[in-house]
């Protein structure tokens, strides 16, 4: 008997079994026996019309098993890789059954095959709701025969070999939201973090800034979610020790990157400060690692300090300021530990987080504040830069406090006086500052015990001078204020103490150099008046009561 007459007879016997088991759930095999002899005869359209006709009785009430249909839909994704052609095929199968993630699965591929990015995530969000409505029949999408899941990572693979980085992010996004499998959640998730990176490092656009943004704010997403996996108790359970930690580490270290690049935005940057503060809190208790807590705070006080002086909303900036100040006391706390382990290098922090907590209290106008300037007192290594800046915010609105910063400025010109060489620029700065806190020039009446207690500061200013390089504008300005308190109680009949001030005020004239000229001759007449008026009074008899 020919080839040709055993196939004809071969194809008769398959008709009569398919008829016989036209209600057997066994039929499907026969369908399927029948397909894969005319795939070896090449017989594509008649491949076509059969399975076209097995998916329509399926629907019309002939229901064949779950397993049976995949195999029916595997055969037409292997004929469409194999041949455009066969697309027109597919798109026929999805009208019969559109739920069936093989088909949807052979659609994606042809569409990120032809570049159509706009079909392929089309078809991507299909297969998402496949494996949604797998969950939704209480199936589960990772233990079936053929993992649903699995299609999506497979699809984002398909998708960034054929260069469509679109397609393939938003199938690994389905991924990490749908797998069980947390070592596949975590890989789909550093998968994300590169590729947005790999796109966010070419922006460098102004105008695409708003762009840059929003990336970063999926990043973060992501980066919380990983946070939230490795954080959960069956984590542990689910990874070895080794490969949890080196999870936790990644995804630590590129939160600590990811916030270094947002100094734009420093909501973000904060986020991502405190995210990996957290995912550091899961690592062993190593120095480095108590360090990196201690910046990640310390830059998330400071974010949150810099968000409160920008709100405009009362409410929002007492609650960025609030937040300020938890950082800080955390930080503080990290950084006694790192003492405690013999970390006793030259430290800036501690700095910082006075000046932070004392800007913040001052802005909240917290009854506190007195406590933390006691604290501040009691440290040894005081800067200048550090307490002429608090005198700086607590005169900053809202925050109004003169005395504090009077305090702080009288410090601050102690340290300078007490070097062995003096500063005068640095010195002459705060001076001006001091004396402008305790003296406002819209003061009109100075109150006396005032006066006498800035008296000194002008004495030392006047010391500095006389043997050391001062800043000629800061000359002309000490001896102005002198000059107008001198001249303010010489109006108000008061001539001795006019005399004394207007005295001072001569005393600077003489260090003016090339500008003593322009001052000297009016100066010295009002200052005669003075001293004339202060001698007609001496030789007054005094008034009988």
């Amino acid at each position: 008997m020919c080839l040709f007459s055993r196939d004809a007879v071969g194809f008769d016997f398959l008709k009569t079994v398919c008829n016989r088991l036209e209600w057997s759930a066994e039929v499907g095999k026969v369908f399927l026996l029948h397909i894969e002899l005319l795939l070896q005869r090449k017989e594509d359209q008649l491949v076509k019309e059969k399975i076209e006709n097995i998916l329509a009785a399926h629907h019309a009430g002939k229901e064949l098993p779950f397993k049976i249909l995949n195999w029916l839909h595997n055969i037409l994704w292997n004929q469409a890789a194999q041949n455009f052609e066969a697309y027109e095929a597919v798109k026929e199968a999805e009208i019969y059954d559109a739920a069936n993630i093989f088909t949807q699965f052979i659609i994606f591929k042809i569409a990120v095959s032809r570049g159509n990015t706009d079909e392929a995530l089309a078809a991507v969000d299909a297969l998402e709701q496949c494996v949604a409505n797998s969950i939704a029949q209480e199936r589960d999408p990772n233990t079936e025969e053929i993992s649903t899941t699995a299609f999506l990572s497979l699809a984002a693979q398909f998708a960034l070999e054929n260069g469509q980085q679109e397609v393939a992010i938003r199938s690994l996004e389905y991924l990490a939201q749908y797998s069980e499998d947390l070592q596949q959640v975590l890989i789909a998730l550093k998968c994300l973090i590169r590729l947005v990176i790999s796109q966010i490092s070419h922006v460098v656009d102004l105008e695409e800034n708003s762009y840059r943004n929003e990336e970063m704010s999926r990043l973060l997403f992501w980066v919380k979610t990983a946070y939230g996996k490795v954080a959960s108790p069956i984590a542990k359970e689910k990874l070895t020790l080794e490969v949890w930690t080196n999870e936790v580490q990644w995804f630590r270290k590129i939160a600590w990157n990811l916030a270094m690049q947002c100094e734009k935005c420093l909501d973000i940057m904060r986020d991502f400060f405190l995210l990996s503060f957290e995912l550091s809190q899961l690592c062993p208790t190593e120095k480095a690692v108590l360090v990196s807590q201690k910046t990640c705070l310390l830059m998330a006080a400071a974010a949150d300090l810099e968000l409160g002086r920008n709100a405009t909303d009362a409410s929002q900036k007492a609650e960025m300021l609030t937040h300020a100040i938890e950082h800080v006391h955390g930080c503080r706390k990290i950084v006694n530990i790192l003492k405690q382990i013999g970390d006793n290098a030259k430290d800036p922090t501690e700095n910082l987080l006075l000046l932070y907590e004392i800007e913040a209290k001052a802005k909240l106008n917290d009854p506190s504040l007195p406590s933390v300037l006691d604290c501040m007192w009691e440290m040894p290594h005081l800067e200048t830069k550090i307490l002429e800046t608090i005198a700086s915010v607590v005169m900053e609105p809202p925050a109004h406090y003169p005395e504090i910063a009077k305090q702080t400025l009288k410090k601050a010109i102690s340290i300078y006086l007490q070097g062995t060489t003096i500063n005068t620029m640095k010195y002459s700065k705060c001076l001006h500052s001091f004396i402008n806190i305790s003296l406002p020039d819209e003061v009109l009446e100075p109150d006396m015990h005032i006066l006498e207690e800035i008296w000194s500061f002008f004495e030392d200013a006047l010391n500095v001078i006389s043997r050391s390089e001062y800043p000629q504008v800061k000359i002309l300005w000490l001896m102005t204020k002198a000059w107008n308190t001198g001249i303010f109680q010489y109006g108000e009949g008061l001539y001795v103490i006019a005399e004394k001030w207007c005295g001072l005020g001569i005393r600077f004239l003489s260090h003016l150099g090339t500008l003593k000229k322009s001052y000297e001759g009016q100066m010295t007449d009002v200052y005669k008046e003075i001293v004339a008026n202060i001698e007609r009074e001496k030789c007054s008899p005094p008034n009988e009561e």
